[in-house]
């Protein structure tokens, strides 16, 4: 029988950085360096949205946002 698979953040050791420090800044590196072009929707979005809330997590928010400019008839 196999094990069912962990929802949830990945433990972490108690001397490791969480995993999701310092998303901002390298999804600002990737977008400087690889442009918007090469980032998908909801990432763009994301960036966009830094300046909204500058402490909490708008990744739910930007796939939500991007999911409704997949849809539109002007892409």
């Amino acid at each position: 029988m196999s094990a069912k698979p962990r929802r949830g953040p990945p433990r972490e050791a108690a001397d490791e950085t969480p995993h999701y420090y310092g998303h901002r800044e390298r999804l600002r590196r990737r977008l400087i360096a690889a442009g918007a072009d090469n980032l998908p929707d909801y990432e763009l979005v994301e960036v966009i949205l830094f300046a909204s809330n500058p402490r909490g997590d708008v990744k739910p928010l930007a796939r939500i946002c991007s999911s409704g400019l997949a849809a539109s008839p002007s892409c």
